[in-house]
């Protein structure tokens, strides 16, 4: 089975992990909307592109990086992370939010749209469920909220030890944030979370 596209490798000149696919055909939108929607691959990027979300970027072939999350703040505040619903697409997910704490500032985040499983944007595209797409889109997880979700999901603290383990996880996430500002306002809200719920 032939790929749909091959990569070419990152080279001195060439730096992969520093840039975004589409970057020159979005900035106008992006910056105008200041919204900018983050997906996995090239033919996302052009199907995005082709039914209007013309402020689309990928990573080259390549996970996403920190440096590709900063450069696109320079196009919106706070990009929507759109992989794929699959299990390699959730987990490039969960591993975006954690590495981006160290960079957080005030005003700069991520949301997270999550497909539904096994679907990308592409397929969705292709299939004509814009609806599922736009639900998607629309229903987005903050970076918090979705920390918070990747934290509580299909687990149970009901037990003091549990809740203990609980606590030393959102520590861990805490302790990664930089900003004194926002390191203080995300234990603010971790601990309205942990009081609502447990």
């Amino acid at each position: 089975q032939l790929a749909k596209y091959i990569n070419s490798p990152s080279t001195l000149v060439y730096k992969k992990g520093d840039l975004l696919y589409g970057w020159g055909q979005s900035k106008e939108e992006a910056i105008k909307t200041n919204t900018l929607f983050i997906v996995e691959g090239y033919t996302d990027v052009i199907s995005m592109s082709n039914i209007g979300f013309k402020n689309t970027v990928a990573p080259l072939g390549t996970a996403i990086t920190e440096k590709q999350i900063i450069k696109s703040w320079q196009l919106a505040n706070e990009p929507i992370i759109c992989l794929d619903g699959d299990k390699a697409g959730q987990k490039a997910a969960e591993r975006v939010s954690e590495l981006i704490l160290p960079y957080l500032k005030p005003g700069y985040s991520l949301n997270f749209a999550q497909l539904p499983e096994d679907q990308d944007p592409d397929s969705l595209i292709l299939s004509k469920k814009y609806e599922e797409l736009k639900s998607s889109i629309d229903n987005r997880l903050s970076l918090a909220d979705f920390l918070w979700k990747k934290l509580i999901f299909r687990k149970n603290y009901d037990t003091p030890e549990k809740k203990a383990a609980l606590e030393e996880k959102i520590f861990k996430n805490l302790n990664n944030i930089k900003d004194y500002k926002i390191k203080k306002n995300y234990a603010d809200f971790f601990k309205k979370m942990l009081f609502e719920k447990y």
